[in-house]
């Protein structure tokens, strides 16, 4: 995340960005690009009032489970021979 601070009305006026991205290799050349990009701002209006928000898209992002010593994806990757695995 890199981030950009000023103060107004003696607040912060704050930006910030960021973004991830990784190459899962599941073998038998099966390979999925996860990724996501998130930003977020807090603006003053007043010394008394702020308003705050977050933005966040992404995809193709896994997430693990752990059964009896297995490691299984879950069925958001449609192609992943570890998605057999029962929850």
């Amino acid at each position: 995340r890199i981030a950009w601070t000023r103060n107004v009305f003696g607040q912060p006026l704050r930006v910030g960005v960021g973004g991830y991205y990784t190459r899962q290799d599941y073998g038998f050349n099966r390979n999925v690009d996860g990724w996501a990009g998130m930003t977020d701002i807090e603006l003053p209006l007043s010394r008394q009032l702020s308003l705050s928000g977050k933005f966040y898209r992404g995809g193709r992002l896994v997430d693990w489970t752990v059964h009896s010593d297995k490691a299984c994806c879950s069925a958001a990757i449609r192609h992943c021979p570890a998605r057999k695995c029962k929850r």
